[in-house]
């Protein structure tokens, strides 16, 4: 596929607390002196309008193409690895893990309904519906893939609940919550940077605690957009931690629209999965 992989080094930013993030000059000042800090002119004063600011950011984002450096725990143990990341909203991903001399050890495509891997070093091939348990069997976040791009983009995805709400909070950025009829509720905080907005953590949770959770640090503007440079995620049914760290970040790139398919390569079975399929652990990356 032409034209898809390109990017530099990755790079490791410090987490940023959520107090003083993004916020600049007094209001900083006041987070970091323990005053309250004060909401902006013309806040955001409902979910809506928050959910419209943040649509907003997804549309100028246009086609993603990234080099990442991904640790998580695997079937394996903890694995770290360079990882490029293909994306276009709402749903279409792909991920091409990478050898250290830059040739794929495994190809995960989904284009929202359908999803491909290839493992190259085990010559296996998988497909199956692009549902959370075949979208995570490479990076690991168990999520549609609508909320995978939101989530590797910095932003809180959207769950379609029947009430939502904005608060601000005086450390220097909004709460905005969603609520659904089933007790689930997502819960972001979104800083805001002038008219920019910089989401810092993102959870879901239910009447047990915490389903999942993401912070994201590092914003900078990439392509006219701020983006995260570092997304952290972790989920409560998962093994550990997934943290993804971008080098170079392309948005609003041409990709082909061939990026989201990944037909069998010849001479390999293609095997079909499903949630309760078991496959062998697939080889990429370095473990600790």
């Amino acid at each position: 596929m032409s034209g898809v992989r390109d990017g530099g080094r990755a790079e490791v930013r410090r987490p940023r607390t959520a107090r003083g993030l993004g916020l600049g000059g007094l209001p900083a000042i006041l987070a970091l002196a323990g005053c309250p800090v004060p909401p902006p002119a013309n806040a955001i004063e409902d979910g809506p309008a928050m959910e419209a600011r943040l649509a907003a950011v997804l549309a100028a984002v246009g086609d993603v193409r990234a080099e990442t450096r991904v640790e998580q725990v695997t079937e394996r143990g903890p694995v770290k690895g360079a990882v490029y990341v293909f994306l276009r909203a709402p749903d279409r991903l792909r991920f091409d893990a990478m050898s250290m001399v830059d040739t794929p050890l495994a190809v995960l495509v989904s284009d929202g309904t359908d999803f491909a891997l290839h493992d190259v070093g085990g010559n296996r091939y998988y497909f199956g519906a692009a549902e959370p348990c075949n979208i995570a069997r490479l990076l690991r976040i168990p999520l549609g893939g609508d909320a995978v791009v939101r989530i590797l983009l910095g932003l809180p995805p959207a769950t379609g609940a029947a009430r939502s709400s904005v608060v601000w909070d005086g450390d220097g950025f909004y709460v905005y919550r969603q609520e659904s009829d089933d007790g689930l509720v997502l819960e972001a905080h979104v800083a805001p940077l002038g008219e920019e907005l910089d989401t810092l953590l993102v959870r879901l949770s239910d009447g047990s605690g915490t389903v999942w959770e993401a912070t994201f640090d590092g914003h900078r503007e990439r392509g006219g957009v701020r983006l995260p440079s570092h997304v952290r995620f972790s989920a409560r049914e998962g093994d550990g931690p997934v943290e993804v760290w971008y080098g170079e970040l392309e948005p609003g790139v041409e990709l082909p629209d061939d990026a989201w398919s990944y037909p069998p390569p010849y001479g390999i079975p293609a095997e079909p999965v499903t949630c309760e399929t078991v496959i062998d652990p697939v080889r990429w990356g370095t473990q600790e």
